[in-house]
């Protein structure tokens, strides 16, 4: 689990991110807010797939460890 336990902070820190971005951008270009709002969307979506990443990457460490375990009982 010890590599799983950044993944909150990766999705707050991708929003920030994001967000400050946006923010940063739409102060120098006076975009009116829109890109403080694309960028904060950007920050959410890049945060989401981090999460979706690590949540496969568990997923397929869960099934490989349950394959090993099968395997030891039986054997092999």
């Amino acid at each position: 689990m010890g590599r799983y336990g950044t993944v909150g902070i990766e999705l707050i820190v991708s929003m920030g991110i994001g967000y400050y971005g946006g923010r940063w951008v739409d102060g120098k270009l006076d975009a009116h807010g829109w890109l403080t709002g694309g960028g904060a969307f950007l920050g959410v979506v890049l945060g989401f797939y981090s999460l979706w990443k690590a949540s496969r990457a568990m997923t397929d460490d869960a099934i490989r460890a349950e394959r090993q375990e099968r395997e030891e009982r039986e054997g092999r």
